[in-house]
């Protein structure tokens, strides 16, 4: 007895309390929304999860010789090669030879139009009623005659060029030949050549300014002409219109080459 009066009070005591009104508000605690978490997980496995195929089996009802209502439908079955590509089933594009040759293709001329700059016309000659000179016509020409180192025109001799001009226009299809000579010079071919020259272009120059196209106008500087008669001026220029030259040959019959 003693042993175990000494055993127990050597051993500690303690003291347990309890609040039952601790164990209500546990009880009666809110509850949390398990339909929205149930419904989130749902989602997630919905979205992981692939979707298995509905296989549905039909039964196949066997076909009876008096069952003519439940007769299935012919299936058309296209064809293929042995690596199961379907083969084309269209016939062939048959080849047709035309009736004749292509049309002659038709090249139109291009639309260019190049812009024409006529050359401006060479100054008019100033009269010098001091030069010495004549005039002289014939049927077949006419001829101006110069002072022996001079290439000015009078007054007589600008009317002259003038009346020719007149007459060409009226023979738009005629030329003018101007044949240019002078006199000869020893030991100088060059000079009677470069006289001759500005005595043509003096004439030149009336003619174009009195409306005359340079391409109806040829200027021939022959110079000094050895062949040329001792009766006749060296210091001229002959105006011979085109359908009024005559040939050299046909000189005697004087008939005007066609």
């Amino acid at each position: 007895m003693t042993f175990l009066l000494g055993f127990a009070s050597s051993t500690a005591w303690g003291q347990v309390t309890t609040n039952n009104d601790a164990l209500n508000q546990l009880r009666s605690a809110p509850k949390t929304n398990t339909t929205a978490q149930k419904k989130s997980k749902i989602d997630k496995k919905k979205k992981t999860t692939p979707a298995k195929p509905n296989y549905i089996r039909q039964k196949a009802t066997p076909a009876t010789p008096g069952n003519t209502a439940q007769k299935s439908n012919p299936v058309a079955v296209t064809p293929t090669t042995q690596h199961g590509t379907p083969t084309n089933t269209q016939k062939p594009i048959e080849a047709t030879i035309p009736k004749g040759p292509p049309p002659v293709p038709v090249f139109s001329e291009p639309g260019i139009t190049v812009p024409l700059h006529p050359p401006s016309p060479p100054p008019m000659p100033i009269i010098n009623a001091k030069a010495a000179g004549r005039v002289v016509k014939t049927t077949t020409m006419t001829t101006l005659i110069f002072a022996p180192d001079g290439d000015d025109l009078n007054e007589l001799m600008m009317q002259a060029v003038m009346d020719v001009a007149d007459n060409l226009k009226r023979h738009p299809d005629t030329q003018i030949y101007l044949n240019a000579y002078s006199h000869a010079v020893k030991d100088d071919p060059s000079t009677p050549r470069r006289l001759s020259l500005n005595r043509g272009l003096t004439i030149r120059a009336v003619l174009i300014n009195q409306g005359i196209p340079t391409t109806r106008i040829y200027l021939l500087t022959k110079g000094a002409a050895s062949d040329e008669p001792t009766n006749t001026n060296p210091d001229r220029v002959d105006l011979i219109r085109s359908d009024q030259m005559i040939h050299p040959k046909a000189e005697n019959n004087s008939k005007p080459i066609k």
